[in-house]
This record gives structure tokens, sequence and C-alpha cells, in this order.
């Protein structure tokens, strides 16, 4: 047997979970013909906050009164919906100014990174939201709101990423010397 270290028995294991009713043991999935399920891990969590600017701008308005169209209802929905495309092209395009990872030194910075959302489904000006993602302890991230608005003419700042959602696709574009630039696209 060799001279390998023995896994503690004071470990244990996950439980496994049972194969569906009525299907077969072993079937094809993307990295095998022949294979199994034997767990689905699901521990990954998502908070979802708002900042009071947001709150604000939602309930009382500004100078110009409340803004239309940003309902938290709305904004929650494209939060929801936005998070598997979020990861997607994190991942799959390697953004390091995307998600924001604690630093000890200075949790709360200036420069914390921020993305904005854009929705142009079924309407002719789009819901903007600027959201901040936070990894807040392993398999646990917070995304916070921190403005809205309903407007063709949206302020973007240099190097800042933009998801927009259209009724064919899902961009992801970035702002570089004011011009959006695009990086990549998920069609329907």
């Amino acid at each position: 047997m060799g001279k390998r270290p023995r896994i503690p028995k004071s470990v244990k294991a996950p439980e496994p979970i049972a194969p569906s009713e009525g299907t077969e043991d072993f079937k094809k999935n993307i990295a095998s013909e022949n294979a199994k399920l034997i767990y689905k891990y699901s521990d990954f969590e998502i908070e979802i906050w708002i900042d009071k600017h947001y709150e604000i701008r939602a309930t009382e308005g500004d100078a110009n009164g409340i803004r239309e169209g940003i309902e938290q209802k709305k904004v929650l929905e494209l939060i929801i919906e936005s998070v598997k495309y979020i990861f997607h092209f994190y991942i799959s395009n390697r953004i390091t100014a995307f998600i924001n990872f604690p630093d000890r030194k200075k949790p709360r910075s200036k420069t914390n990174y921020r993305i904005v959302l854009k929705d142009f489904r079924n309407s002719e000006t789009p819901l903007n939201l600027v959201i901040e993602i936070h990894l807040i302890g392993y398999g646990k991230y917070e995304i916070t709101t921190i403005t809205a608005m309903k407007t063709n003419d949206f302020y973007m700042t240099d190097g800042q990423y933009c998801i927009s959602f259209t009724d064919s696709s899902i961009n992801l574009n970035r702002l570089i010397l004011k011009n959006l630039s695009a990086i990549d696209k998920l069609t329907y």
C-alpha cells in the first residue's frame, strides 16, 4: 500500500445524492460518455442590497422629481437575471475589474469596481443600474445597487464594464477612451 498519508476518519464526506427515479445511473455529460451524478454543490450565496442613494432617487426623487422606471421590483429582477451572465463573462473573459475581493487593510476603497447593467428590452430608453459585487466569504457574494436611472445618455467612467440586454442578445462592453468597445456577446 505504500506510505502515503491516510484520510482521517473524523472528516465526514458529503452525503451522495440518489439518482433520479426513472433515469439511468450512467449517462453522457460534457466530460464523459459514461458518467453518473453523485453530488450537487449548492453552498453558494448571493445577497442583494440597495444603497441609500438609489432608495432616495426611487422613492423621494431629486431636483427633477422621482426617477420613473427604477422601481425596486424591476431593479431586483434585472440583477437576479444578470448574475449568471456576470459570472459567465467574468470567467470566460478573465476580467479582473469586475468583482471586488476583500482587502483586510482597506475593506472599503474609492477604487471599487462597478458594473453598469443596461436593459434595452421593450423600451426605447434603457434602465441603467450601477452595481458593485464583493466577495464577502467563500461562496458568498454581496451585490449592491448604487444608483439607477432610465435614460439614453447615462454617464460611464473610463474603463468601466457594461452588460447590456437587448431583445436578441446580452452584450459585454467596456468604455475605453470615451468609446464603447464590444468584448463579448451571447445571443438568445
